[in-house]
Formats: structure tokens, C-alpha cells, sequence
């Protein structure tokens, strides 16, 4: 294994995207071992050391090779990132770079991209906890003064009706990740 502080034959910052479009792909070579040259396989592919895996700090390794690094560790072998959420602390995954999923990664941290707090399971479970909180007592709300509204046929309670659901789907939207708002 390499001298994790070694940044030789360390091509990869600040975004390894652009490095495995714009380089000859026979120079990129695994940090941590020096000599699995590193290539995009097809999605579909079996997983092998030559797959690069990228870390937020924007640092890319041979797949395997990185899995046993991690087993151990839970910072990056070349810059010590922490790899954990600042929250939950569970671990932060490192991302397999494919032919098809490249261009869909994230922006690494140099390049002004962010780390959520909590993983996506338990940023979900926090989510639902205060969706649950704040919607029920909005949509009770919203259901009275419809109930209101329809009775005595009162423009200010559909007024208030209209703002009163306005608002539960604006805090909907809020806690919903933009990945659940697709079909």
C-alpha cells in the first residue's frame, strides 16, 4: 500500500470527471497500490480494481483496493477527509465512476460541493419526524376551514383555505428530496 500522504501519479483534483475525459487513460494509476491503471468499465461490468471509486475530497482509487482501505479507516489515503456525516456519523460511501454514471456524481468538496449532515436514510427519518409534526397540524387546519368554507360558502374562509393549503404544499416541497418529487 502507498504512503497515504503521497500525492504522486494524483490526477484527480479537484474533480475526477474531467480527468477521465480530458487524460490518456493508460497515465491514471491507483494511488494506493501504484500500479492498477484505472479505466470507466460499462455500468453492467463486474467490479474490478481497475473500476475507479471517488471520494467527496475528489480523490479517486482502484475499487478493491479503496474497500480495504476503508475496512480500517474512515478517512480518505491521500488527504485524511473524515468520510462520516457531521450528524448521524455514518460512513459516506465512496461513488463508482461507470461510462454512464460519470457525469451524474457529485461535485467534490474543492469544486464547491457539500456533504449533507445525515446520510439519506436517516435524513429521510428526520424528515418524516418533522413532516409529520408540521403537516398534521397544517392539514387539520386546511380540512377545518375547508369544512368552513363549504358550509357557509365565506370568501374569507376560502381565502384562508387557499393560504392554509399554499402552505402545507409549500412545506411538502421543502421536505421532500428532489429525487421522491419524480415519477
Amino acid at each position: 500500500m502507498a504512503n497515504p500522504g503521497d500525492d504522486e501519479n494524483c490526477y484527480y483534483m479537484p474533480d475526477p470527471r474531467y480527468t477521465f475525459l480530458c487524460t490518456d487513460t493508460d497515465e491514471i494509476k491507483c494511488v494506493i497500490c501504484k500500479h492498477t491503471k484505472l479505466s470507466l468499465p460499462q455500468d453492467r461490468e463486474q467490479v474490478e480494481d481497475s473500476n475507479p471509486s471517488f471520494l467527496p475530497c475528489g480523490h479517486v482509487f482502484g475499487k478493491k483496493c479503496l474497500d480495504v482501505w476503508l475496512k480500517t479507516n474512515n478517512t480518505c489515503p491521500i488527504c485524511r477527509f473524515k468520510l462520516r456525516h457531521e450528524l448521524c456519523k455514518h460512513p459516506i460511501s465512496p461513488r463508482r465512476l461507470t461510462k454512464e454514471t460519470y457525469i451524474y456524481t457529485p461535485t467534490s468538496i474543492p469544486c464547491g460541493g457539500t456533504i449533507p449532515v445525515q446520510c439519506h436514510h436517516c435524513r429521510r427519518e428526520t424528515d418524516q419526524k418533522v413532516g409529520a409534526e408540521l403537516c398534521i397540524p397544517l392539514a387539520r387546519t386546511y380540512y377545518d376551514l375547508k369544512n368552513i368554507f363549504e358550509r357557509t360558502g365565506s370568501e374569507a374562509y376560502g381565502r384562508a383555505m387557499a393560504q392554509a393549503e399554499k402552505d402545507l404544499d409549500k412545506l411538502m416541497v421543502a421536505l421532500t428530496p428532489p429525487e421522491d418529487r419524480q415519477w
